[in-house]
C-alpha cells in the first residue's frame, strides 16, 4: 500500500505543478503545453539514466508519481485535436525533436 501512496503523492504533486506552469505560461500558446512536456522528458531521462542510483520508492516517486503527473499525454492529444493542421503538425515536430534525446 505504501507504494500506491508514493505513486498518489507524486502524481497529485505533479499535476498541481503542471496545472501553474500552464496557467503561468498560458499566454505563450502552445509553448504553455509544451514547456512541462519537454522538462518532464529531459527529467525522466536523467532519471533513467542514473536509475541505479535511485531507489524503487524513489522511482515510484519521482517518475511514475510526480514526472507522471507533470506530464501528460492527454494535454498532448488535446492540444493536436483542437487547433488547425499546421499548429498541430508544428506542435508534434516540436515534442518529438526536443523531448527524444541522447546522452553518451
Amino acid at each position: 500500500m505504501s507504494k500506491v501512496l508514493l505513486v498518489f503523492v507524486g502524481g497529485g504533486s505533479g499535476a498541481v505543478l503542471r496545472y501553474l506552469i500552464t496557467y503561468m505560461t498560458d499566454h505563450f500558446g502552445l509553448y504553455a503545453h509544451l514547456l512541462p512536456n519537454i522538462i518532464g522528458a529531459f527529467l525522466i531521462g536523467v532519471l533513467t539514466y542514473q536509475f541505479d542510483l535511485v531507489s524503487k520508492e524513489l522511482w515510484l516517486l519521482l517518475v511514475v508519481g510526480f514526472l507522471g503527473g507533470f506530464t501528460t499525454f492527454s494535454g498532448y492529444v488535446q492540444f493536436i485535436a483542437t487547433e488547425e493542421s499546421l499548429k498541430s503538425l508544428y506542435y508534434i515536430l516540436l515534442h518529438h525533436l526536443l523531448g527524444f534525446g541522447r546522452s553518451e
